[in-house]
């Protein structure tokens, strides 16, 4: 069983040439502007040796060979080294950068998101020249189909950037083309565009890293700070520094505890600790204090929460902790680098209760390099139906699932029983037939499903 509730996609940090499409995005390109998307069905790796493109030779690449000609173009391709710059002749792909390329036919890349709920989102990004002869495409945002920005690429790197904000309400399913074309000259030559890209939904998911502020403390749900033992008084973060790259809340008397955001696609270094892109950490004080993301309800309801600790510390020897008012829900720990400790569950709230996420110094008593990485999101759901389930072979329970739906699996000696008893976490689909197997002491056991939206 998988649980995803992720908030802000990228297509740089999201890319894979394993499958198309990918989560939410789709590559392709299409013949005329808005018109029918066809997928890239060819990949391929970095490094390897592709006689028809230099680009092949450092880029990771969907790409299509359908066209006449000598080219693989259009494409879509990642540089995906983090401090490495990519170049092959006049093309230039910035580290982690992410590229398109039109066709030799007037034919239009096409980067493809589907929203995978209905929601608000907000779709931030900006088209650039990555060709020094230069660059010159047209370059287009379309909502199912209709444009909602259109501009000129025509120069080389970030001074020529066509930056656009667009807030829409979409329904799940809802399809948002990135395009380019070959530009006011015709010509598809040296038209490598970049594109820097971030979709959030705005609404209905809170997201711990996506929210981070460097400004404020608390702000909105969010506040940072810590805790002298586990469940005593918050104590809030008082001053906002960075440390190398990093935006970081810490307190007058030093860095830890503290809680640190990387606020780049990239991947960037403090100490020892590879903060990887828009990561958010957490480290423990040297006197047992506890690191403390703190959530405060904004409305009474049921929500949907999951969290997943990561050892990121040279040690990472901690204590993990979720409380809700001061109470211990869930208590884990990790020992060890990269090693997990995840907690997931549906809970009633009422509007202004506290769900601090808590990270301390572990069982031996150390703080240093206890740097643990924390991912956290929290959405309101309510329950949409029930359904009694069948069990087959005594042993098996199968259902079909919805894309993006959250499913909880529940269990009860008779049909009719008043409790029911959940069988593991809340999870969240991802659209295929789902099994669910359980050596069973009692195997006369009724099963239902919760599907909450």
């Amino acid at each position: 069983m998988s649980l995803y509730a992720a908030q802000t996609f990228n297509p740089a940090t999201d890319f894979s040439i394993g499958v198309n499409p990918n989560g939410v995005w789709t590559y392709g390109f299409s013949k005329t502007l808005g018109g029918e998307l066809i997928l890239f069905r060819d990949s391929l790796p970095f490094f390897a040796v592709f006689s028809r493109t230099g680009l092949g030779r450092g880029l990771q690449m969907w790409y299509t060979n359908d066209l006449a000609g000598a080219f693989a173009d259009p494409l879509i391709a990642l540089n995906p080294l983090s401090t490495t710059t990519f170049t092959s002749g006049d093309s230039v792909v910035e580290p982690g950068g992410f590229a398109m390329h039109p066709g030799p036919n007037g034919e239009f890349c096409v980067l493809r998101f589907t929203a995978p709920r209905d929601a608000t989102y907000t779709i931030n990004g900006a088209f650039f020249g990555q060709n020094r002869r230069p660059t010159s495409t047209d370059a287009h945002v379309l909502i199912n189909g209709q444009s909602v920005f259109d501009a000129f690429v025509e120069t080389f790197g970030q001074a020529g950037r066509q930056d656009f904000t667009i807030t829409r309400v979409l329904s799940k399913g809802a399809a948002v083309d990135f395009a380019v074309g070959v530009g006011q000259n015709g010509s598809f030559a040296s038209d490598l565009t970049g594109l820097d890209l971030e979709v959030t939904q705005v609404t209905d998911v809170f997201d711990a890293k996506s929210d981070f502020s460097t400004t404020t403390n608390p702000s909105g749900a969010w506040s940072y700070g810590f805790s002298v033992t586990l469940g005593s008084d918050f104590v809030s973060l008082d001053q906002a520094v960075k440390r190398n790259t990093l935006d970081y809340w810490i307190s007058a008397s030093g860095p830890d505890p503290g809680v640190g955001h990387n606020p780049t696609k990239l991947a960037q270094v403090l100490n020892e600790i590879i903060f990887k892109p828009h990561q958010l950490a957490v480290h423990p004080g040297p006197n047992g204090e506890y690191a403390v993301l703190r959530w405060k309800a904004p409305a009474a309801g049921q929500f949907f929460m999951l969290a997943n600790f990561v050892g990121e510390g040279g040690m990472s020897i901690v204590d993990v902790h979720v409380l809700q008012n001061g109470q211990s829900i869930f208590d884990g720990s990790i020992n060890g680098p990269t090693k997990r400790s995840s907690f997931s569950s549906i809970r009633a709230v009422a509007a202004g209760d506290t769900v601090d996420f808590a990270v301390g110094y572990g069982a031996d008593g150390n703080y240093q390099s206890d740097t643990t990485g924390v991912d956290v999101q929290i959405r309101p759901v309510n329950q949409a139906s029930s359904t009694n389930l069948t069990i087959r072979a005594a042993v098996e329970v199968s259902w079909p699932t919805q894309n993006g739906e959250i499913y909880q699996l529940q269990s009860a000696p008779t049909i009719n029983a008043a409790t029911w008893q959940n069988v593991n976490g809340p999870f969240q689909s991802a659209g295929n037939s789902t099994n669910f197997f359980e050596v069973m002491s009692n195997p006369a056991l009724f099963y239902r499903l919760l599907k909450f939206e």
